[in-house]
């Protein structure tokens, strides 16, 4: 994700903390490397990421350890952005570094392979980071 600046970004999916629900045995898409789309089969976890789901739907944990996600957006070629904040509801603590995450699948197997944090830096005890987070022509708004 190195080649992407912070004015010219794109990126929405999660439940990165949680799971992303699918139907089952259906294909994704996920970016690749340079963005290039990557078509893969999606991979359930054997526990549903800890969900309880309805009868034709699986769960799998896309990224962990992401701190305090509030919002998420997805660009078209499959990367995954999230806004992370913190504040007295969440004791004031998140996952150190940028409050704005930017995730890769690059293998196409439904897991994050490249975790990049950037913008405002997380302090303990300090609130910050913000709770939106779009795309929108090929930029990323936070």
């Amino acid at each position: 994700m190195s080649h992407l600046s912070p004015h010219k970004i794109v990126g929405l999916a999660t439940l990165l903390a949680g799971a992303l629900m699918l139907p089952a045995c259906t294909t994704a898409t996920s970016g690749g490397s340079g963005g290039a789309a990557v078509r893969a089969r999606t991979m359930c976890d054997p526990d549903n990421g800890g969900l309880t789901l309805p009868s034709g739907f699986c769960a799998s944990v896309f990224a962990d350890n992401l701190g305090r996600v509030r919002h998420i957006a997805v660009a078209p070629d499959g990367d995954v952005y999230a806004n992370s904040w913190s504040s007295s509801y969440t004791n004031l603590k998140n996952a150190p570094g940028g409050y704005v995450v930017g995730l890769r699948d690059t293998n196409g197997d439904g897991k994050a392979d490249e975790v990049q944090r950037f913008g405002s830096v997380h302090v303990d005890g300090k609130p910050g980071g913000g709770t939106g987070i779009a795309v929108h022509r090929g930029a990323l708004y936070v």
